[in-house]
C-alpha cells in the first residue's frame, strides 16, 4: 500500500533530506502556540451598514476559530463578520477565502442573547492564513441596533 504525506511533512521530509531549502521552512502549524484576542463594544444605536471594526490578527497566523457572542440586540438586528484582507491557503499565495464583510460569517440574526460561530468552515476562514495583519469586523444589517448591549468577538489562532 503506497504512503501519501501531507504537504507539511513533504516540506519537513524534503529539508531534512536536504533536497529543499526555504528561508522559512513553511510549517507554520510545527509548535505553533494557540492564541486568542477578544474585542468587547458596547452597541450604541447604529443603523445598518454600520462597520464595527473588533480585533486584529497578526501576520503569519493561522486562523482556527472564533465566536461572536452578544445579548439581544433587538429584533430584526442581523451581524455579518469579516475580514479588511483576504485568508490564504497553505500555498501563502491563493486565497481561501476573499476579504469582505462577510467572509467569515454571513448576517445572522441577534434579535436574542446569542454565541454565533465565526471561522467556522474551511470556506469560512478555518485555517486560514494572514499574509499581513488583518482586522475582523462586523457590519450591522436588518433594524437600528438596542443601545448599550455588550458585544464580545473571540478569535483563536496559532503562530509560531
Amino acid at each position: 500500500m503506497a504512503t501519501s504525506y501531507s504537504v507539511e511533512i513533504t516540506k519537513a521530509r524534503a529539508l531534512a533530506a536536504g533536497t529543499s531549502y526555504e528561508l522559512s521552512n513553511g510549517l507554520n502549524t510545527d509548535g505553533g502556540r494557540v492564541h486568542a484576542v477578544f474585542g468587547t463594544w458596547t452597541s450604541t444605536a447604529a443603523g445598518t451598514g454600520e462597520v464595527i471594526q473588533m480585533v486584529k490578527i497578526p501576520k503569519n497566523a493561522r486562523v482556527l476559530r472564533g465566536a461572536i457572542i452578544t445579548g439581544a440586540l433587538g429584533t430584526d438586528v442581523t451581524l455579518a463578520a469579516g475580514t479588511d484582507y483576504a485568508l490564504v491557503k497553505e500555498d501563502g499565495s491563493t486565497a481561501l477565502t476573499a476579504a469582505g464583510a462577510a467572509n467569515l460569517c454571513a448576517a445572522t440574526a441577534h434579535a436574542t442573547a446569542a454565541v454565533t460561530p465565526i471561522c467556522a468552515t474551511r470556506l469560512l476562514g478555518a485555517g486560514g492564513l494572514t499574509t499581513r495583519e488583518t482586522t475582523v469586523q462586523l457590519t450591522t444589517a436588518g433594524a437600528t441596533l438596542t443601545a448599550g448591549i455588550e458585544v464580545l468577538v473571540y478569535i483563536e489562532y496559532m503562530q509560531n
